[in-house]
């Protein structure tokens, strides 16, 4: 690119505000374009030769807005050596640099919550389903009380408490629990037996 395209110095100030032009919608001349975006008017010629620029429009003049739009969208704001454009274009990419990395933050803490939820509500099912099991405990405890009372008498206790806790809590099959019973029975293991065993393994505290 030739220093044609350089900012002028010393162009004299706009005939209008810019401010004001870019809300009315006013379309400008080449030079006050030039002067708008910090260039020569040689070098929005040279813009408009290479289609960087759409050709003016009847009246000779640009709509600075699309203008703009176009010089970035088509051309290298920092190789076009336009100083509003530049800044415009480095705005954009910081902005676009803070975007992804909200992105990114986003998304990890949208995994993290849904990980958290899908955590709490495993959790809530467990303990819906262990309350359950535990209150079909208490139930058979209380509905099987001449049983188990029974069982203490002749040092069997434990045995028909762990079947209960196997059937309820632990949900083992039938067959399980009617083989723990024929094992009991086979060796003649009783609560006193089942104490001291504990006792010897720590498991039942003095």
């Amino acid at each position: 690119m030739n220093s044609s395209e350089s900012a002028p110095n010393g162009s004299g100030a706009l005939p209008f505000d810019p401010a004001q032009a870019l809300r009315a919608g006013l379309r400008v001349r080449q030079c006050d374009f030039a002067r708008l975006i910090g260039v020569s008017k040689a070098a929005v010629s040279g813009y408009i030769r290479r289609g960087l620029i759409d050709r003016p429009g009847p009246d000779g003049r640009l709509d600075p807005v699309a203008a703009s739009a176009q010089l970035l969208k088509r051309g290298d704001p920092v190789r076009l050596r336009a100083p509003l454009l530049r800044r415009a274009a480095e705005s954009v990419a910081d902005a676009q640099g803070r975007a992804d990395t909200m992105s990114a933050h986003v998304d990890r803490l949208t995994a993290e919550l849904e990980s958290e939820r899908e955590f709490r509500q495993a959790r809530c099912l467990v303990d819906d389903e262990l309350c359950r099991r535990l209150d079909l405990l208490q139930a058979e405890l209380i509905a099987g009380f001449d049983r188990l009372a029974e069982a203490r008498a002749v040092g069997r206790l434990f045995v028909e408490l762990q079947c209960m806790i196997g059937a309820h809590v632990w949900q083992l099959p039938d067959s399980e629990l009617t083989e723990f019973r024929s094992e009991a029975m086979q060796t003649g293991q009783t609560d006193a037996d089942m104490l001291a065993e504990l006792r010897k393994r720590g498991g039942d505290p003095e």
